[in-house]
């Protein structure tokens, strides 16, 4: 009659716990195979590196439409252009009204996804310096170029978490966080899909040229 009742103090029957065992052993088994198929699809979160302790020194011309940028000399000695934002999740024009056009040095970190890169103003007093004197020709902003109409399929994005803010910085899990930050003055992306998908952003302004955050 012992093995009619279930008593919580005394020991399980030798059947009771192989059938635990198994059991047991089953979950783990189908546990460890469903995380392996969900991670494998899974997007992947990209290779955004941002240091935030590695802060820098970048001299070059600031322009702040339609978006804040410093275009400087990399270490190639080749211009680059660089998006500029705070270290939040704001945009910095307004802070650089007075700059505009100017040779500057100014610090901050270097956030970096490949070929492209973003400039995260430090914060503190001495975080911009205007500079006295010619900048080098090679860093004037580039003329405007009218490039064929084309229609275009992908995802809206803000540029300082895709280029590694976030990770990820893409997707539906980053919907809400990419919303605030195009609102808060950071510069929104486009990025189409196809072979080379997210390699090669887009950055959105409105027909006249100026900032998209209206239209978004």
């Amino acid at each position: 009659m012992k093995d009619n009742f279930f008593i919580g103090w005394d020991m399980p029957s030798p059947r009771t716990r192989r059938s635990f065992l198994g059991l047991a052993a089953a979950a783990t088994i189908v546990g460890a195979g469903g995380a392996l198929v969900l991670g494998a699809a899974s997007m992947a979160p990209g290779d955004g590196v941002w240091n935030l302790d590695d802060v820098r020194s970048f001299v070059g011309l600031v322009s702040i439409n339609p978006y804040p940028v410093i275009r400087t000399l990399g270490e190639d000695q080749r211009p680059r252009t660089y998006l500029l934002a705070s270290q939040g999740k704001c945009g910095v024009g307004p802070r650089l009204q007075a700059y505009a056009e100017r040779p500057v040095r100014l610090r901050g970190s270097l956030i970096q996804r490949g070929p492209h890169g973003m400039v995260a103003i430090a914060d503190g007093p001495s975080w911009m310096l205007p500079l006295q004197g010619a900048i080098d020709p090679l860093l004037d902003t580039p003329a405007d170029m009218a490039l064929e109409s084309v229609s275009l399929e992908g995802e809206i994005l803000d540029a300082k978490c895709w280029y590694g803010a976030m990770r990820p910085g893409h997707g539906k899990p980053h919907k809400a966080c990419a919303t605030l930050c195009i609102r808060s003055g950071l510069p929104p992306a486009f990025f189409a899909f196809g072979r080379d998908a997210r390699l090669h952003p887009v950055i959105l302004t409105d027909a006249a040229g100026g900032t998209a955050k209206s239209q978004i």
